[in-house]
């Protein structure tokens, strides 16, 4: 199965005809076309044979480069400066233009519709003012031609093409034959607001749609734009599908991992949060299994390929995200096959409408032929066909732009039936920004003094605890910076903690496993500091970001760091 992009799609009813053909070919396995992202879903060995099949059906829509890889070409490190001015200069041209026909789309719509109010108002005078009729009738049409012209020519010869390809029931047909029948019947300004109402709606449906692309686009922005390959000494710049397994990439701090691999030099936090959603950064040392997509925090990283990126959680990911419009859901195919029937059916109902008005109801040919037009233009089934799918594209739109990943439209169907959810704690219930709640101090030490020395031993980290216990000491202090003079012998012991030399002191700040292979029992600091400060503090009060402090090899004490729940986890459970 891969996936293409398939250009010149008008309309949903056109995605739905050519998909129902292609499932008919024998050399197609399996095809899924997604009006929305203008993608198709192809399984056959003959591309050639389905896109003649496509020219029959729908001459002018066309299938165009596999889009199933999103990298391509190698670049050199000379060459990566010029590609990334290219590709910003690119992507605002590319906006530019986009803005552009966005607007000028929206200036047509609005220059319509004021022609349309202006010649309601024309209408009314010279009806009261003329007696001639035949400036009446050049003054109540010609206006309302002109906007039913601009507004309705594509539907009217999409109609005409599809009645040359035996294409016959579909909404185009049934919009240009009510709007033409109100023109017979003496009604050109509601032929002319048929259309351009029509307009007006496809218009805002395209907006949503367009909202809905960028939010899932933004969600994939998650993943790595190069790989710094090593080779013979040298570092070689190329796309993270490029690169091999067995071949070795260098990760500087603040790039993303390209690859799934395994370090084999250096040690460092990596940021994990966009795909597991923890928020306390990982650390990592050599032997230590790291993801694509994960951000390098701390430390330079040599890391051995073990997947390519193609088969990497996060590529994974971003094709789950991507295809979730392909998995149609239920009422999705229902409306599809539901509206091949119900065209047919709403054209013969017009017609006999039409005759048993004028048999058995005395009406005139032209009442009669008025009603079987609001008939065919209220029960056009643009209504059912377009804003069923589109309703499924923009909730998968407004999950993505809020990081939920869902891999289907048949599975928003599915959450209704849900009677059991199991919640991440990290960065979903809770707010996944850390914070000081409380400080636990041993006998000779203040609070204050625990607080101080552990900000100032923490100073030269960039890991969240840390921040977190400057913006504390911040906050209580009074202060918005540190004396870095008083800092000596800063070092940072890799997945344990920091120390440092303060004010001639020797800091240790870091988590149980440093401490206590030293100088203290988790155990014995909980039951001491109940003791002493008559509180009921027990185990699993004690988190595991509690941050422990020894001063010159004593334990002094420690701050307990907690993540504070969300105002409106309680509503969302």
């Amino acid at each position: 199965m891969k996936k293409y992009k398939i250009n010149n799609l008008d309309c949903q009813a056109c995605s739905i005809k050519i998909e129902d053909n292609l499932k008919r070919l024998g050399i197609v396995k399996d095809v899924s076309i997604d009006f929305a992202t203008q993608t198709i879903l192809l399984d056959t060995e003959d591309i050639d044979k389905v896109q003649q099949v496509i020219d029959k059906i729908e001459p002018g829509v066309f299938i165009s480069e596999s889009i199933s890889d999103n990298y391509q070409g190698k670049f050199s490190k000379q060459f990566k400066c010029d590609q990334k001015f290219r590709n910003e200069k690119s992507s605002f041209l590319t906006n530019i233009i986009s803005f552009m026909k966005q607007k000028k789309r929206l200036f047509i719509l609005i220059a319509l519709l004021s022609g349309y109010i202006i010649g309601l108002i024309l209408k009314s005078r010279i009806l009261i003012e003329t007696k001639s009729k035949f400036v009446y009738f050049m003054s109540n049409y010609i206006i309302f031609i002109i906007i039913y012209m601009l507004s309705g020519y594509e539907i009217i010869i999409q109609a005409i093409k599809n009645l040359l390809k035996g294409g016959f029931f579909d909404e185009n047909l049934l919009m240009s034959l009510a709007s033409i029948g109100a023109f017979i019947v003496g009604a050109p300004e509601e032929a002319s607001a048929v259309m351009l109402l029509y307009n007006i709606g496809l218009y805002l449906e395209d907006l949503t749609i367009d909202h809905s692309r960028k939010s899932i686009k933004a969600l994939l922005e998650l993943k790595p734009e190069y790989a710094t390959v090593l080779e013979q000494n040298e570092q070689i710049k190329m796309f993270p599908s490029e690169v091999k397994i067995g071949q070795v990439v260098l990760v500087k701090i603040g790039e993303k991992i390209p690859c799934d691999g395994t370090v084999i030099e250096g040690n460092s936090y990596i940021d994990a949060s966009m795909l597991t959603g923890e928020s306390i950064p990982i650390f990592v040392k050599e032997n230590s299994n790291v993801l694509a997509g994960t951000i390098n925090m701390s430390g330079i990283l040599k890391i051995k390929v073990t997947k390519t990126f193609q088969e990497s959680s996060i590529n994974r990911i971003m094709e789950i995200v991507e295809n979730a419009t392909h998995k149609k859901a239920k009422t999705e195919l229902f409306f599809n096959n539901f509206a091949r029937v119900y065209t047919p059916i709403v054209f013969i109902i017009a017609i006999i409408t039409a005759i048993i008005s004028v048999l058995f109801f005395n009406q005139s040919v032209t009442e009669s032929l008025y009603r079987a037009c609001v008939i065919l233009v209220i029960s056009c089934p643009c209504a059912l066909v377009i804003s069923v799918p589109l309703s499924y594209f923009a909730g998968l739109g407004a999950a993505s732009k809020k990081g939920i990943l869902i891999k289907g439209s048949n599975l928003l169907d599915a959450l209704t039936d849900v009677e059991t959810v199991v919640f991440d704690k990290t960065g979903t219930l809770t707010e996944g920004k850390f914070k000081v709640s409380h400080i636990m101090a041993q006998k000779g030490y203040s609070e204050k003094q625990i607080l101080e020395y552990a900000a100032y031993c923490e100073f030269y980290s960039n890991h969240p605890i840390a921040n977190s216990i400057r913006n504390y000491y911040y906050e209580i202090f009074h202060k918005n910076t540190i004396d870095t003079t008083r800092i000596k012998s800063y070092k940072e012991i890799p997945g344990l903690g920091v120390s440092a030399i303060i004010d001639g002191n020797h800091v240790v700040a870091g988590n149980a496993k440093l401490l206590n292979q030293k100088i203290f029992s988790r155990d014995n600091v909980i039951n001491s500091f109940n003791k002493e400060n008559g509180m009921n503090y027990n185990n699993n009060k004690i988190s595991d970001t509690t941050v422990y402090i020894s001063i010159n090899d004593k334990y002094a004490g420690c701050l307990i760091i907690l993540d504070n729940i969300k105002k409106d986890s309680k509503t969302a459970i």
